[in-house]
């Protein structure tokens, strides 16, 4: 009997350390949608999907920043913003890139799946990766024109501008270039109709990174017009925007109206 009471005893303990251990893994994955709660996902990797850190004609869209509250990432075609209060690093506040959303006007479900397979029947083309970077001439400040001078015969001087002798009217002293990779990659440029809009493929890949982090399924997408930006709320507190484009689509993600 002895023996039988401490295996009971053995099986309970181990049953109690096994219930608080799932109690752990839940409060680490449980999202932050409460007073005082942070998301636990990785912040960085998924602000870094966004922004351009090289993006020099842009200096203000090369880092996330504070805007009212939200800390936002911007290349200028797609967008992240997520409550401040939910996150844990420190961001920089800035007066510039101020955005007006519109309204909600719609209320649909777009799952993760339904990303995955409307990119995988997509046409494939060879992958290019960057190489260097757009350096702006400072002879010309960027313009790619100087103002030339010259003095005719009577002394009087006149004054034009032509392209600029150290860029050759090119604005760059150097331009980023492309190397093939070698690997088959979805057309980044191919369009693809969600409804009402369309939203080309590389924006969508970045959407479905973005719920790969966050970890979560789905998004609904609740605003839609096609001149204005198209919103994806992932919960209370992140909203993925994207900008549609004016394209024909032969392809498309039809989602579901949300309950």
């Amino acid at each position: 009997m002895e023996t039988i009471r401490a295996g009971n005893e053995n099986y309970r303990n181990l049953r109690i350390a096994g219930f608080s251990q799932n109690i752990e893994m839940i409060m680490k994955s449980k999202k932050a949608n409460g007073r005082g709660m942070k998301y636990q996902f990785n912040e960085q990797d998924l602000l870094s999907l966004f922004y351009d850190k090289e993006n020099d004609m842009r200096p203000d869209m090369a880092a996330p920043y504070l805007k009212n509250g939200y800390v936002c990432a911007t290349e200028g075609h797609i967008m992240i913003r997520i409550k401040a209060e939910t996150l844990n690093g420190e961001y920089n506040e800035i007066d510039s890139l101020n955005i007006d959303l519109p309204a909600d006007n719609c209320n649909f479900i777009i799952g993760l799946h339904d990303i995955k397979t409307a990119i995988a029947s997509i046409p494939q083309v060879e992958e290019k990766e960057k190489v260097g970077k757009d350096i702006e001439c400072k002879e010309c400040d960027g313009a790619g024109e100087v103002e030339w001078e010259y003095r005719d015969k009577s002394g009087r001087y006149h004054h034009k501008y032509l392209d600029c002798p150290k860029c050759q009217g090119d604005g760059c002293i150097s331009r980023v270039k492309y190397k093939k990779t070698g690997r088959m990659i979805p057309d980044g440029d191919c369009p693809i109709r969600i409804r009402r809009i369309v939203i080309k493929v590389e924006f969508l890949e970045i959407l479905g990174r973005a719920m790969e982090i966050i970890g979560v399924d789905k998004v609904r997408c609740v605003h839609q017009e096609p001149t204005q930006p198209c919103i994806f709320r992932v919960d209370d507190n992140i909203e993925i925007i994207i900008m549609p484009c004016l394209a024909v689509a032969d392809y498309s993600i039809e989602g579901r109206d949300a309950e």
